[in-house]
């Protein structure tokens, strides 16, 4: 009588193991011994066959490539003791770093060494970690985010959502911001966010002598004639050569806004402008 205990020399390879057990044969200790020691082949068995967690081969999948995809189809949730392997990964290039996408969007937990990697090198994470991990805004990192413009107006939008003075000194800044950032857009896109007026933004505006961002903050701003101190400036910065042709811009968006009310007010009966003209009195 053979011995159960005693290994028999034929024993399926853990490839085999797996296409049998997806045959609906059952496998023996051995061939689950084996097939826990193989990572891919038992990252297959957990998702093909049992449809759940296999236990007995986590240690091998824990340190292999298969760690994430194991988290999030097997799992589908934290992976503790992957997380070591994870940590050891975190050099890699690219959006789809596993690594990352682990941390960020599977465990959605603060690592200090995930952090000190994103602010590194792989700014493309920094605003869904802050929603993910952080659970909001980042303010330790803040002055690392300021500085990537591409990142900031996107942490900004997503992230803050409100008035943000550190990201308003950058773009009126003097410091470069990159070939493919235009100041005056950037301003746009951060009044979409946080709606004029904004006093603090106007007195940095008029200290700035940026015409363009002047112009910016009228037409996506206030959406109209700006206020006496800033539009007296641009009336002044009108006498500058190479800013008249931004002044001009502004009275020409001036004079399109007066002819829209006048078209608007124009289509009104008595009793429609009668109530218009008595809102703008109260205001």
């Amino acid at each position: 009588m053979k011995d159960p205990n005693v290994r028999p020399k034929r024993v399926c390879s853990p490839k085999y193991a797996v296409i049998k057990a997806r045959k609906g044969k059952t496998l023996n200790r051995w061939e689950l011994e084996d097939l826990a020691k193989d990572p891919e082949q038992s990252f297959l068995y957990a998702v093909k066959v049992l449809k759940g967690r296999f236990h007995q081969g986590e240690p091998a999948i824990a340190n292999s490539d298969y760690a994430c995809e194991y988290a999030v189809k097997v799992i589908d949730g934290r992976f503790p003791e992957a997380e070591p392997y994870f940590v050891s990964q975190l050099d890699g290039w690219g959006y789809g770093n596993k690594p990352f996408y682990y941390f960020v969007h599977v465990a959605r937990v603060r690592h200090p060494k995930v952090e000190e990697s994103i602010l590194k090198r792989h700014h493309n994470f920094i605003v869904e970690y802050a929603k993910n991990c952080v659970g909001g805004r980042w303010y330790e990192a803040e002055g690392k985010i300021v500085k990537h413009a591409t990142h900031a107006e996107e942490y900004h939008k997503e992230v803050v959502k409100g008035r943000w003075p550190e990201w308003e000194d950058r773009i009126l800044g003097r410091k470069k911001l990159g070939c493919f950032h235009n100041r005056a857009a950037l301003i746009s896109e951060y009044l979409k966010v946080v709606p004029a007026p904004i006093p603090e933004l106007e007195k940095k505006l008029e200290d700035s002598n940026r015409a363009s961002l002047i112009l910016a903050y009228a037409v996506r701003g206030v959406r109209g004639r700006l206020p006496d101190a800033l539009h007296q400036k641009m009336m002044m910065l009108s006498f500058d050569p190479k800013r008249q042709k931004t002044a001009r811009k502004y009275l020409k968006f001036l004079e399109s806004c007066e002819n829209r009310a006048i078209r608007y007010l124009s289509g009104l009966d008595e009793d429609e402008l009668k109530e218009v003209l008595s809102k703008i009195r109260t205001k």
